[in-house]
């Protein structure tokens, strides 16, 4: 019942904003022409990709936690143990 109270809060307060944002709406006296879209889509591709990068290697980091195994370096075709 609680989640249906919050959720139903939220709601009304999407429908608050939408409504005083048309309430309140002014002409706009500015240009956006199709670079401008272009400019944002790839700030927020950029945004997305580095987000789904730090997420990724968090993910790494916290699987390899576990595991104290270490990689053989290979020198010149001979197998060194760190």
């Amino acid at each position: 019942m609680r989640y249906f109270h919050r959720t139903l809060l939220v709601l009304l307060a999407i429908a608050q904003f939408i409504a005083l944002a048309a309430a309140f709406q002014k002409p706009a006296y500015a240009y956006a022409d199709p670079g401008s879209g272009l400019l944002f889509l790839q700030v927020a591709g950029s945004m997305l990709a580095g987000g789904l990068f730090v997420v990724r290697s968090k993910l790494r980091k916290l699987f390899r936690l576990g595991k104290s195994h270490q990689e053989p370096v290979v020198v010149e075709n001979q197998e060194i143990q760190q």
